[in-house]
């Protein structure tokens, strides 16, 4: 039997006791991510900056796992207004760049819990060994 292993990133801390991702076997599941900097713990005022920071912490997360960007399958991405939601397209690409191998994405509208957050996302993904 599988035992799940909690992930935990230095500047990802929840201020909830749960972990930024929890890991059963192969199957990796992440909590909110927001675009912030991970060493100034500050969201930047700029959503291409906030997508380009989302992007790197969600990296993050995987390397933590054990896994790689290339092992997402899918990544729920919420929008405080549906307006900044082309400005995440730019940071998608340069982090998965062929079009042949991307994630499924899908993206909604909603209240985020920061007010000052464009994204917050959760991911899903795979690791084998």
């Amino acid at each position: 039997m599988e035992v799940r292993k909690g992930i935990h990133i230095k500047g990802m801390i929840h201020p909830s006791p749960i972990p930024t991702a929890a890991r059963v076997g192969p199957l990796l599941i992440s909590g909110l991510v927001r675009g912030k900097d991970l060493e100034t713990n500050e969201l930047p005022d700029d959503p291409d900056k906030q997508a380009e920071l989302l992007m790197l912490n969600i990296k993050a997360i995987m390397e933590a796992a054990g896994g790689t960007l290339d092992q997402i399958v899918k990544v729920r991405v919420y929008v405080q207004d549906r307006s900044v939601r082309d400005r995440l397209d730019p940071a998608w690409v340069a982090t998965f760049p062929d079009e042949h191998n991307r994630p499924a994405r899908h993206v909604y509208e909603q209240k985020l819990g920061q007010k000052n957050a464009f994204f917050e996302a959760e991911i899903e993904a795979y690791i084998s060994e």
